[in-house]
């Protein structure tokens, strides 16, 4: 498998407009991203270093782990209009154009078993997560 991105130059690819918008949203999570957030953080192994409203490029991802190249989003009930999975679509291709994988879960699935989403979301991560460089 290539060399994923390191963490330090894949947080650097993002815009200034986006990382100040991120830094906003930071503060304003849904009750389910909050609910997400927690299991998530209690959870990750130290390798896994999860960002909650991450900036990559343009685009604001609800989740990321820079070192997996992994995104997470939660889709609310304002995902399901057409221009709306018509930017996700185009946001979700750019992400994918960059090496990083997106999983999707519905504010439903975290709803009924969060503990479930949060399983998935830590075995996709640690599929794609390197180790760390030894050195000697």
């Amino acid at each position: 498998m290539p060399r994923l991105t390191d963490p330090a130059v894949a947080a650097r690819l993002k815009s200034d407009r986006a990382a100040g918008q991120a830094r906003a949203l930071r503060k304003q999570l849904t009750p389910m991203e909050k609910r997400l957030w927690r299991q998530l953080r209690e959870h990750a192994p130290n390798e896994q270093h999860w960002r909650k409203q991450v900036a990559i490029g343009p685009y604001i991802a609800d989740f990321g782990c820079h070192g997996a190249k992994l995104v997470v989003e939660l889709d609310g009930a304002v995902h399901e209009t057409a221009a709306a999975r018509e930017r996700d679509k185009k946001r979700e291709a750019f992400l994918v154009g960059r090496g990083y994988r997106v999983l999707r879960f519905s504010n439903a699935d975290v709803k009924a078993d969060v503990g479930l989403v949060v399983r998935s979301i830590l075995d996709a991560a640690a599929r794609r997560t390197l180790p760390p460089c030894g050195g000697g």
